[in-house]
């Protein structure tokens, strides 16, 4: 069976999505599995091709620049020059581990896709929503098999789209296989600080933990510690609240580090955060407690499922007093590095690379032979 990976739609590394497929290649790597081609971004092919220069590959087309009045009818043409060029490709099977909606065209091969989330539904407007309903059911339409991130994504699905009830569906976790690492690293700054990793936007309620921060700023030492990309929802609404409550030097803002230096922060925080409401699966507060931090969790969307309730969890979600009162409560009684470490295991063995590589490509490949 040869295997067509789509990366088309990889135009930066490393993000989000990017990591999905990223892991799950390395995976089937370490697996041993060999037939494998990868369609790729040219933005990005040659950083791929040179991590993995034992597979073949195709560079997709690039997109052309094409005055057209309206974004759906270039999505259309974007559409047809990508099923066109994916024609072309020798292969059994397509893999698509992400629903850009410029992939809705019905392919020639058996095609397998993954869905994290339904975000482009939350557009601000209304004829894009539409749009993005109507490429996402054919999306569905279209699939032979999908494979979803957890059971959460899968039960929003079902409530929005009936049909894929009659579709090849399983759920398969993302493999994390971030903070592995058993040495320590040094620390990457010299304070106590509470940590927050993830998108600074508005569907992450990370105002609700500033408010939790200001009400007891002068009980505890710690900074908040802030890593994610800047965004008009921080410069908006978390920095004047920052500087309204005279926070300025108590709120540290990161926008990039290292992987090396992303595991620092995890290992050496006093605490890690996570006040978010929406999540298809949620990475950093399981890489949190990989790396043996203690986890202050929400309860929504896909977080209890995919973090097993192992961890710390607060409700209501948008309630700071609550959130301030766990905080302290954490920090003062903070668990014992025997049931950390207890808890990074669970998560190490439940999400393990290999493990959620060969799940996929099982799935795949009784597709193929069905």
């Amino acid at each position: 069976m040869k295997l067509l990976i789509d990366l088309s739609y990889v135009e930066e590394l490393p993000v989000g999505v990017v990591l999905y497929a990223l892991r799950i290649i390395r995976g089937m790597h370490d697996n041993g599995v060999k037939d494998i081609c990868l369609f790729l971004n040219p933005k990005t092919a040659e950083a791929i091709h040179q991590e993995f220069p034992e597979y073949d590959y195709v560079i997709a087309p690039e997109k052309r620049v094409v005055r057209i009045p309206r974004v759906w009818l270039q999505l259309l043409v974007d559409g047809y020059r990508y099923q066109q060029a994916m024609k072309r490709i020798d292969c059994d099977i397509i893999f698509s581990p992400f629903h850009p909606i410029f992939t809705f065209w019905k392919m020639k091969k058996k095609h397998v896709r993954t869905f994290h989330d339904l975000f482009q539904l939350n557009a601000t407007s209304t004829v894009w929503r539409i749009g993005a309903h109507l490429t996402i059911l054919r999306m569905i339409k279209n699939a032979d098999a999908i494979i979803i991130i957890s059971n959460h994504v899968k039960n929003e699905i079902l409530k929005r789209y009936k049909l894929i009830a009659k579709k090849n569906v399983k759920t398969i976790y993302n493999a994390i296989e971030f903070g592995t690492e058993t040495d320590n690293i040094s620390p990457l700054v010299e304070y106590n600080y509470i940590l927050y990793v993830n998108s600074l936007s508005e569907s992450k309620n990370i105002i609700t933990l500033l408010k939790a921060f200001d009400i007891i700023k002068h009980k505890i030492p710690h900074k908040l510690i802030f890593l994610g990309k800047k965004t008009a929802y921080f410069m908006e609404v978390l920095k004047p609240y920052i500087d309204q409550h005279e926070l300025a030097d108590r709120v540290v803002h990161m926008e990039r580090v290292s992987d090396k230096e992303l595991i620092s922060l995890y290992q050496h925080a006093s605490l890690f955060v996570t006040s978010s409401l929406l999540e298809g699966f949620g990475f950093t507060p399981i890489e949190a407690a990989m790396c043996n931090t203690p986890v202050i969790s929400t309860k929504e969307a896909a977080l209890y499922e995919t973090t097993m309730g192992l961890l710390h969890y607060y409700e209501p979600p948008m309630d700071h007093q609550a959130l301030a009162t766990k905080i302290m409560e954490v920090l003062q009684n903070p668990p014992s590095q025997e049931e950390l470490e207890k808890i990074s295991s669970s998560f190490k063995e439940q999400y393990n690379n290999r493990k959620i590589a060969k799940e996929v490509y099982e799935f795949i490949t009784s597709v193929y032979e069905s």
